[in-house]
């Protein structure tokens, strides 16, 4: 293990097991028949220290409840973000403002530590991919500046399609909420198949070294592909991440048949001879679906096809306003980058009402997020279904966080898959079936 990672463990709370221990303490587990004992070795005054305890360590870390954070001064924000970025990585000085955090050594991990810090100190709801979305201290103040300035008191803005829209699910109206977004959608500029190529986005290629195969990823109806960033940081595996059109204030496509045609040609053009699985996120599951049948149709297929936490949405669940909640808790992570593509989402949503996904006997995973967002209700059957038959895994965190503070379960769980797409397989007609993994799988 890098000693950065131990050093980091160590500031968070982590004491080292020697060999001899760590041995001890894996028989002892083993004996108690529980499935989730973690031996461990616990700094409780570190983690005290920290702050903001994590829930499972709650009943043995009590902690005085703080006052609610006061949000700093704009003139002094990067100076906050040099200094926590330094108790981050445990520097003695503040590092330089235009250095990018990849520079730095950042990794998903943290960049969540990161996040935590400043959304404790300043107040503001930050996103996990924080520091993804800006990559140098000196953006990141920026962004931070924008949270903690806040609007003139007195000041007004005409409503938007974006306020509207929030204004709606404020009132708990979600589905009427992305009727408004479906409808204003139609006045969007749109493209058939015939001009496709000229709105093609260049795809991203995060090379990590390892074996494997090469996964294509999809993101959710979202400007951009931030929200693999978490994801791509623990696979050992090189992915392309592929950004949907129209995102950009450009034309979306006509219909799903348009967009699948446009993505299906840049998959082509960029994997060579190269063995890949397919991946899609959310609704960026429907669209994989899609592409990955179509690239099995023209005789180049992946060898799987990975959903993340994907909801067929069909007549049975169009009116579950506990389902459309979910794109405004989205709109709660994103900000302004939600509000800048919120009518593109209504486009989005309305090409694909009349989808359904083809029969196929391509491998198939869905990973499941074994919390709701939010309180579903008693009557609602709120876990990711798939109509097909397909392999399941339940991992921990919810629809968002299972990218986000959960991403290492999932990243294990993708990877365990894919890892044994080569042994002999049988694929019935059930619709979906367990497939837990029996050992964690290194990423």
């Amino acid at each position: 293990m890098a000693a950065a990672v131990v050093d980091r463990l160590r500031r968070a709370g982590d004491r080292a097991l020697s060999a001899a221990q760590g041995v001890a303490l894996f028989d002892a587990a083993l004996r108690t028949g529980e499935a989730v004992v973690v031996p461990a070795r616990l700094n409780l005054p570190a983690i005290r220290a920290r702050g903001a305890v994590p829930a499972l360590l709650r009943g043995s870390v009590p902690v005085v409840a703080a006052a609610p954070a006061t949000p700093v001064p704009p003139r002094d924000t990067l100076d906050l973000v040099r200094a926590e970025i330094a108790a981050v990585l445990g520097h003695s000085v503040p590092v330089a403002p235009d250095t990018a955090f990849g520079e730095l050594g950042f990794d998903s991990l943290t960049g969540l530590e990161l996040r935590n810090r400043l959304a404790a100190a300043t107040g503001i709801r930050l996103s996990a991919t924080l520091v993804f979305d800006h990559p140098t201290p000196a953006e990141l103040a920026r962004h931070l500046d924008q949270g903690l300035g806040g609007e003139p008191v007195g000041s007004s803005r005409p409503d938007t399609l974006a306020t509207l829209y929030r204004k709606v699910c404020e009132a708990g109206e979600f589905v009427a909420a992305m009727h408004l977004l479906v409808t204003a959608s139609w006045a969007l500029p749109t493209f058939g198949a015939a001009d496709s190529r000229a709105h093609a986005l260049a795809p991203t290629l995060h090379r990590a070294g390892g074996e494997g195969p090469l996964l294509v990823c999809f993101p959710s109806f979202v400007p951009d592909v931030a929200e693999y960033g978490p994801l791509v940081q623990l696979l050992p595996v090189d992915t392309l991440l592929i950004p949907h059109p129209g995102f950009v204030g450009s034309a979306v496509p006509r219909d799903w048949e348009t967009l699948v045609a446009l993505h299906t040609e840049t998959v082509l053009a960029q994997i060579g001879d190269r063995r890949f699985v397919v991946v899609g996120r959310s609704a960026g599951g429907r669209v994989a679906h899609a592409v990955a049948t179509r690239l099995r149709a023209l005789g180049r297929p992946p060898a799987g096809l990975v959903l993340l936490d994907t909801y067929q949405v069909d007549a049975g669940n169009i009116a579950d306003e506990w389902l459309l909640s979910l794109p405004w808790r989205s709109a709660l992570r994103l900000g302004e980058r939600f509000d800048d593509a919120v009518a593109e989402l209504g486009a989005y949503t309305r090409i694909f009402l009349d989808w359904r996904p083809s029969p196929t006997d391509l491998p198939t995973l869905l990973v499941r997020a074994s919390e709701p967002v939010g309180d579903p209700g008693s009557t609602v059957d709120w876990q990711a279904r798939w109509p097909l038959p397909c392999d399941v895994v339940d991992v921990a965190g919810d629809h968002f966080t299972l990218l986000e503070d959960q991403v290492p379960a999932t990243a294990a769980a993708v990877m365990h898959w894919v890892s044994r797409l080569d042994e002999p397989r049988v694929l019935d007609s059930t619709p979906m079936r367990e497939a837990v993994p029996d050992t964690p799988h290194p990423v």
